[in-house]
């Protein structure tokens, strides 16, 4: 096969209408994860094997052929008895004849059967497995089967070429088949529904460039369904994905602190945090056992398919090593920060300090067998904290300084201590010998810098708490003055370190507490955000943001978007869950979107297309990972994620060049939910390690990207939807981004899009919608000198709507003489299919 294809649907029982069962041997409670199912072989009186059983969640799933039979019972509600049951058959149609059926990821258990009184009929010792797969099912066509605590899932695997039409599903039993408004596909029965979750897909073209595309489920009459995928591309590769493509334990049997992930472009995931004696680690890497003391720093670098680990090693000194930042450089080199009172650490030869000092910085090689460069930094007073990277190389270091304890450069912002508790900024050379730049920042008080991050033009920007009302606000920030006994607060570095950008105060009035910014960003749009909590109640809010309430007794999470200048608020999102709410990190994606982690309780809503709600008791804590839009008015996506425990992210949130987020946190659940790709798929005790993979969509439910546009002034020019169109009475908003500054336009919006791809008239720009049909709409629009423009529209509430598509695309019609990205001064933006829903 040339690429894998992966379609994943899950065919999901509504829970209101059957009830559940406990599982073969098995009774958990409610609250309790359930133990991942296995399927066992069937075997006729010939002892001949002819397919493979499970049952789990009150449903009998036996594996045949080309043949998914599921045997439902209802149960009374008086007494729990039985009292009805049914069979439905899905059969793929026009299988191959090579089709073979084999089990697949087998279990530690083994299982007998003992049938009449003869040994002749005996199968003692019989083998499990945890997926059933039919491969040859058609030509170049796989099906891989699994269970999950959501029901049956079944994923298509995709080769070079296979055809998508030949996949056609006969449903038997079932009452009727149809598409509810999400487009997911409904079968219904005499016992109930059973629901088959559409699809996410995507194609790659000859460059490797993801598009996400629009697939959909089709019936076909006489209880019959296929799969419609909208490719863009003749040539390009489809790709049908799971949401969740790897999730795995990491740890030892004692307490496995992870406290950071950092993901390259390519979409290989490196983790660090301390851990005692018994971490795994991998022969050659550079410390490969435990050195003594409290805790070590361990560095594990994940494959890209997360089913192994490239790396895993110690760094310590036999002492208390804290890891307190990690960063990743486009090397693929792993840059730590670590705390530290030993003088053993290691030390190469030119690093710029070799005599101890509070911070102390190693770079890892790519391949975790050796250090680059490993430093200490400052004095006793000084400790080291976050750490960012670039795509030379180069790392930049920040911590806190209680005195005259760094050397510093000459020209940099402040080359002697400010108040009585600075932090600073420090950039280190690729090899660690020399610094670039070195400065303390800060007001007359204590200053504590929680994040940094490296903008595209290798400006650097901080967040973090200030308790200083002098702290260096420019002119026409947001806001000038302390608010309060403390305030978050956001710094933008220039790149060579000799000034400060802007500066900004965040916050209310919250008393005696505190508030924190704990998390930055920047986009592609140059608009940093922040995150952090407070306990403020008139904390800066913009009207139309995401407001989620104030829950008494727990600091409220604020997400917080400003403009390029630091001058504006773009969105102030307040979120909040009753468990309380706790973000661990935030990223940006390609179209502005704000992707968040963290951890969450139950109650936190989450969006249709998102995983199974998790296992464990109300009052325990979820891992979280949610999309907001670009202006913060709505959630793209949200999903829980967890076990039978406590779960969280509080590592932070990582994306690749597609797109998709990765998340590591702590769980003591030891029943996490693993994928069947995991290197690690046991609680190791205590507390684990985990991380894992999301291919999280870049839009909101019933929106895709339909095709790209001509390359804006600023890139290429994207057409977004801030959340999604519901069939009721309210707002959603429309923004194109990369825009001709000051220029004048139209989004088009028509019912067709028959000139998708084309230039019909050669005009330099590409054509996504219908432009001379009867039902073909104009919106002026007029970016602003930042390159966006937006237009807010209203849907009614018409239930005669849902299901409508239109194609929505933003043309400028007479961008200035400085920006002429066709021949004709025309440019497009990518377009946007949209469907209503309920």
């Amino acid at each position: 096969m040339n690429y894998l294809a992966f379609a994943a649907f899950v065919v999901q029982l509504l829970p209101v209408q059957i009830a559940l069962s406990p599982l073969i041997g098995e009774s958990p409670t409610a609250t309790e994860s359930r133990p991942r199912p296995f399927f066992t072989e069937s075997f006729d009186s010939a002892r001949a094997r002819s397919g493979f059983h499970v049952s789990s969640g009150g449903v009998d799933t036996t594996i045949c052929g080309n043949k998914v039979m599921l045997g439902m019972t209802a149960f009374d509600g008086s007494d729990g008895a039985p009292r009805a049951g049914h069979v439905i058959a899905l059969t793929f149609e026009n299988a191959s004849t090579e089709l073979c059926l084999t089990g697949a990821d087998p279990a530690k258990t083994r299982v007998s059967a003992f049938r009449g009184k003869s040994a002749n009929s005996w199968i003692p010792s019989m083998p499990v497995f945890h997926e059933v797969w039919m491969y040859h099912l058609y030509r170049d066509l796989d099906v891989q089967f699994e269970i999950r605590d959501s029901g049956l899932e079944y994923t298509l695997n995709l080769g070079s070429t296979a055809d998508l039409d030949q996949f056609v599903t006969r449903v038997d039993g079932s009452t009727d088949i149809r598409l509810d408004q999400c487009g997911d596909l409904m079968i219904e029965t005499p016992l109930g529904s059973i629901r088959q979750s559409i699809p996410r897909c995507y194609e790659l073209d000859r460059l490797g460039i993801r598009r996400e595309v629009v697939a959909q489920f089709r019936l076909l009459g006489n209880q019959r369904f296929g799969i419609l995928a909208h490719r863009t591309f003749a040539n390009s590769s489809l790709v049908i994905d799971p949401l969740l493509s790897y999730a795995t334990y990491l740890g030892g049997s004692g307490f496995d602190n992870v406290k950071y992930i950092s993901v390259h472009p390519g979409g290989v995931a490196f983790l660090a945090g301390e851990a005692p004696a018994g971490f795994p680690t991998t022969p050659g890497a550079f410390e490969t056992t435990y050195n003594g003391g409290s805790t070590d720093v361990f560095i594990t670098r994940s494959t890209a398919a997360g089913s192994s680990v490239d790396y895993s090693t110690y760094l310590g000194s036999g002492t208390l090593d804290e890891c307190r930042g990690m960063a990743v450089d486009g090397f693929l080199d792993a840059s730590v920060s670590v705390a530290t009172t030993s003088t053993l650490m290691p030390i190469t030869i030119g690093a710029f300090q070799s005599q101890f000092g509070g911070a102390y910085i190693a770079k890892l090689a790519p391949m975790g067998d050796a250090i680059v460069f490993g430093t200490y930094f400052g004095g006793n007073q000084t400790s080291g904290s976050v750490l960012a990277a670039d795509e030379l190389g180069n790392v930049y270091e920040t911590g806190g300084v209680i005195q005259n304890d760094i050397p510093t450069t000459p020209g940099a912002y402040s080359v002697v201590p400010i108040g009585g508790g600075d932090f600073f900024s420090v950039k280190f050379s690729q090899d660690g010998t020399s610094l670039i730049y070195s400065t303390y920042l800060g007001g007359s008080q204590s200053d504590t810098n929680y994040a940094v991050t490296v903008s595209p033009d290798h400006s650097t920007l901080y967040c973090g708490e200030t308790f200083s009302p002098d702290l260096p606000s420019t002119s026409g920030a947001f806001q000038s003055n302390l608010n309060g006994f403390s305030d978050a607060f956001i710094l933008k570095l220039s790149p060579d370190g000799s000034s400060v950008a802007f500066s900004s105060y965040i916050g209310g009035n919250a008393g005696f507490v505190n508030e924190r910014g704990i998390g930055v960003a920047v986009g592609a749009d140059g608009c940093p955000v922040v995150i952090g909590w407070t306990y403020a109640p008139d904390f800066p809010f913009v009207a139309g943001s995401i407001d989620m309430g104030f829950p008494p007794g727990w600091p409220r999470p604020f997400v917080v978007k400003f403009t390029p200048q630091g001058d504006q608020l773009v969105f102030s999102a307040r979120l909040s869950s009753s468990i309380g709410l706790g973000l661990g990190g935030v990223a940006i994606d390609a179209n502005n979107n704000v992707v968040l982690a963290g951890g969450a309780g139950k109650d936190f809503p989450t969006t249709s297309d998102a995983l199974p709600m998790p296992g464990g008791s109300a009052t325990s804590s979820k891992a979280l990972l949610t999309k907001l839009g670009p202006l913060g008015k709505g959630f793209v996506f949200t999903t829980l994620y967890g076990g039978n425990g406590n779960d969280g992210a509080s590592a932070g949130v990582g994306l690749d060049m597609f797109g998709a987020a990765y998340i590591a946190g702590l769980t003591n659940s030891t029943h996490l939910p693993v994928t069947s790709n995991a290197f690690d798929k046991t609680f190791n005790g205590y507390y684990d390690t985990w991380f894992g993979k999301f291919n999280i969509p870049l839009y909101p439910m019933g929106v895709s990207g339909y095709g790209s546009g001509t390359p804006g002034c600023a890139g290429p020019q994207t057409l977004l939807c801030e959340s999604s169109l519901r069939s009721a009475p309210g707002n959603f908003t429309l923004e194109c981004n990369h825009a001709p500054p000051n220029a004048l336009g139209l989004i088009l919006v028509s019912d067709q899009q028959d000139l998708a791809g084309s230039d019909p008239f050669y005009l330099g720009i590409l054509l996504h919608v219908g432009m001379f049909t009867t039902n073909l709409s104009g919106l002026d629009i007029v970016s602003t000198n930042m390159d966006t423009a937006s237009v807010t529209l209203s849907l009614p509430d018409l239930t005669s709507i849902i299901g409508s598509t239109f194609y929505a695309q933003a043309v400028w019609l007479w961008p200035p003489a400085t920006c002429t990205p066709s021949p004709f001064g025309l440019s497009s933006s990518s377009a946007l299919s949209i469907t209503v829903i309920q």
